[in-house]
């Protein structure tokens, strides 16, 4: 949660949350987006996504989806972030289903949009000086001092766990949504370019 020191453009109760979009070291400052919604962080992301797909972001609303970690992380959507900027819009929203159809996730379809447009959202910009940092010189008095004050005693190493690596590459979602095929056990698929 974050401590309000503005107040949302709607009534009613809301849930607020931060990005950090800009931090200038030099200058001392970090910006964020302050938002206000209805809905939750992931149902606001949501329904971003979607307004993505099915229309268009404003500019803030577009620079508060690309600033977010679980936009930057995920493959499906950056994929088709860039695959938007080849591609026409119609013929990438009938790929995108039918792949999110073919794996069986949950569908990016205009209907849960339509549902989600009743969110409040308001989206405003803050500026935080950052705390001085002191500076270190490098300067040490005696090869004595490193290291002082650290604790002295055995080192007890934890067990690592088990990594189980798959033995198939991801799935390359730009390349699948850009030329509209992809390889599955050896085999192209073509997806059928249908308007959405």
């Amino acid at each position: 949660m974050v401590t309000v020191r503005f107040k949302p453009n709607f009534n009613g109760p809301f849930f607020s949350w931060k990005v950090n979009f800009s931090t200038n070291r030099e200058k001392g400052i970090s910006e964020n987006f302050v938002v206000f919604s209805s809905g939750r962080r992931h149902s606001v992301l949501k329904y971003l996504w979607l307004k993505l797909v099915w229309d268009e972001l404003s500019q803030i609303e577009f620079h508060l989806l690309i600033s977010t970690p679980e936009f930057l992380n995920d493959d499906k959507k950056v994929g088709f972030l860039r695959a938007r900027l080849t591609t026409n819009k119609k013929i990438l929203r009938g790929r995108l289903l039918q792949m999110e159809d073919f794996l069986g996730e949950e569908l990016s379809n205009r209907e849960t949009y339509r549902g989600m447009k009743i969110m409040k959202i308001d989206i405003q910009k803050d500026s935080i000086r950052l705390a001085k940092v002191p500076k270190f010189s490098g300067y040490v008095k005696s090869i004595s001092a490193i290291g002082k004050g650290k604790q002295r005693g055995a080192i007890l190493i934890e067990p690592v766990p088990e990594v189980f690596v798959e033995d198939r590459e991801p799935l390359n979602w730009y390349e699948v949504l850009s030329v509209g095929e992809f390889s599955l056990l050896s085999q192209r698929v073509l997806l059928l370019d249908k308007d959405q």
